[in-house]
């Protein structure tokens, strides 16, 4: 085989190997983002339930919550758990 053909076949597969990769990295990273978007949703609804003192099934008592919270006076702490309540659904 000639050297230039070899050339042109090695270069083929430096190309088909970096965009396998290039593939494999934008897929695991947005897995993570996914994963991680994920995990802050678990922890802000951990922490809304933590506060309404309820337990995993008490939904309804974490709706009582999250109405009184975004009717009452609003600084910054009460917005904060009435948008985490709004985007989980609790209001």
């Amino acid at each position: 085989m000639e050297n230039w053909l070899k050339a042109l076949i090695s270069a083929a597969c430096v190309v088909v190997i970096a965009g396998g990769g290039y593939a494999l990295w934008g897929g695991f990273s947005a897995n993570r983002q996914v994963q991680q978007a994920a995990e802050r949703a678990d922890q802000a609804r951990e922490e809304i339930f933590a506060l309404a003192k309820a337990e995993p099934h008490q939904v309804d008592q974490v709706r009582f919550f999250c109405e009184s919270v975004a009717n009452g006076v609003q600084d910054d702490r009460r917005k904060r758990i009435a948008r985490n309540c709004r985007e989980l659904g609790y209001l």
